[in-house]
């Protein structure tokens, strides 16, 4: 399970696998390449869908929302995603900073950027892998029609407000508090979660502080009142309610499940 606001643990990570990937609404601050190497991969960006088919490529700017859809009836599919922190490109995209593409869907990919999509595949060294999104970044951002963006406007203030619940989350944050420190009308920013970020404020914080509470769980012999109440949840009961929509099983079952990957 995904958070919504994808907090970064690695400078490059790829998703791949032989079949449709299936990821809910999210977004982070990194840059993101989907390729579909056969089969069908649809993928959600903003507000429209788009069907990855073989060969073809989307590029994700940070801070868009996306999705990636599983088909009912998929057929036999393979993709790839790259995710990669906007501060390793920014040098080689500075563009990435004040533009999104007017379409991230490329159907016409060259065919030296197909062999590194294949390459990348095969590496597992953190260099290698910034080597060949940099060879592919340059065929695809060829083919990109980049429009700039007014960043004082709402993908600013998704950024701004994510990055702040991401920092306070352990805190009892409300609605009401966080537009009173932004100096926003709360109906506004209730908006901006149900209706960009696909999610309700208190669905989105409760995620964030399960997602951390299941790292408490992992890494340490904490008891679960201390995990909750680390972890920003008011109440046993409110965590144990949070973390069972969250991971589809309470605290005391996560930490039996993963009893035996903490050193």
């Amino acid at each position: 399970m995904l958070p919504y606001y994808e907090l970064p643990t690695r400078s490059i990570f790829l998703s791949h696998g032989k079949c449709s990937q299936n990821y809910p609404a999210h977004f982070h601050n990194s840059l993101e390449i989907t390729y579909c190497f056969y089969g069908i991969q649809p993928i959600r960006i903003s507000d429209k869908v788009y069907e990855l088919k073989e060969g073809d490529a989307a590029v994700i700017f940070p801070n868009t929302v996306h999705e990636h859809i599983r088909c009912e009836n998929p057929p036999k599919t393979k993709s790839l995603s790259i995710i990669c922190q906007s501060r390793l490109i920014n040098r080689l995209v500075p563009c990435i900073n004040d533009t999104i593409p007017q379409n991230p869907y490329i159907t016409e990919v060259p065919e030296d950027t197909k062999r590194a999509f294949f390459s990348i595949t095969d590496v597992s060294d953190e260099l290698a892998m910034v080597g060949w999104t940099c060879i592919i970044i340059s065929g695809l951002f060829s083919r990109l029609e980049l429009v700039s963006t007014d960043y004082a406007g709402e993908t600013d203030i998704i950024q701004r407000l994510t990055s702040y619940v991401a920092a306070n989350f352990t805190k009892p944050l409300t609605l009401e508090y966080i537009a009173r420190q932004f100096g926003m009308n709360k109906s506004y920013l209730s908006h901006v979660f149900s209706d960009k970020i696909k999610i309700n404020f208190r669905d989105y914080i409760n995620t964030m502080r399960s997602e951390h509470a299941a790292m408490l769980i992992r890494s340490t012999s904490n008891d679960l009142t201390t995990v909750a109440y680390d972890s920003g949840f008011g109440s046993q009961r409110s965590f144990n309610r949070a973390f069972m929509s969250a991971f589809h099983m309470t605290p005391s079952q996560y930490r039996k499940s993963v009893s035996g990957l903490r050193p």
